[in-house]
């Protein structure tokens, strides 16, 4: 097991492997014989697991973190409807995003996810982002942002140049699911451009007592008052 100190990385370290002769599998037998030419190599975490660092990623560490935005919640719903293929989960949360360093920030949305846990279940349920869009209610100027100039929608990501507040529509289906009248958790969570870091938001919600019509379940988020 190799253990290395994270506060001076990137580490180099060298290979074991370097000048012996292996079987390469690809190569039939009589021509598989090769010898390891790599003396050195970077060790990357990626996940739970340990790999070479690629260019990209050296690369990467030359080029000045970009500092995560700050996402507040200000308010959230889901809601739950039966059908022929199990359970339909639809619901929204509307965030107020600020850059820290006054640059425009870009959410990719295939960097992007929500989760949602009923109960004191352990494991998240993974449910599929649809848009990432201007929250229609807010106002400058006395101007609904819907044509908005400052957070624009493109087809695979939004910017935000400005301060504002944007909604993360989602849904899922999922097979049936029996017990739903406990509150729920949702949780988000943002990576930008140039960065591998992330901006997690917490949505507890509880149970809606009175469900849209045609809604087994719903839930909310209580809005923040300052």
């Amino acid at each position: 097991m190799l253990l290395i100190e994270t506060d001076r990385a990137p580490y180099v370290v060298r290979n074991p492997q370097f000048g012996k002769q292996l079987l390469d599998a690809k190569k039939p037998a009589g021509e598989n014989k090769v010898w390891m030419p790599i003396e050195w190599e970077v060790p990357w975490r990626r996940l739970e697991s340990t790999e070479s660092a690629t260019r990209l990623d050296l690369l990467k560490l030359l080029v000045p973190s970009e500092a995560l935005p700050e996402c507040e919640l200000l308010e959230g719903q889901m809601s739950a409807q039966t059908n022929v293929n199990g359970t339909m989960f639809a619901g929204s949360l509307d965030i107020y995003v600020s850059s820290r360093t006054g640059r425009q920030v870009v959410f990719p949305k295939h960097r992007c996810k929500v989760e949602f846990r009923v109960g004191t279940e352990e494991a998240l349920t993974r449910l599929g982002i649809d848009r990432i869009i201007p929250n229609s209610n807010e106002k400058r100027g006395g101007m609904p942002n819907d044509y908005s100039t400052w957070i624009i929608e493109g087809p695979g990501e939004t910017i935000i140049k400005d301060p504002g507040k944007v909604r993360v529509l989602f849904a899922g289906n999922f097979k049936k699911m029996d017990d739903l009248s406990h509150d729920i958790e949702v949780v988000l969570t943002l990576r930008t451009t140039m960065s591998d870091s992330q901006v997690v938001v917490r949505a507890p919600m509880g149970v809606d007592k009175s469900p849209s019509p045609g809604n087994v379940r719903n839930w909310r988020v209580t809005p923040k008052l300052y």
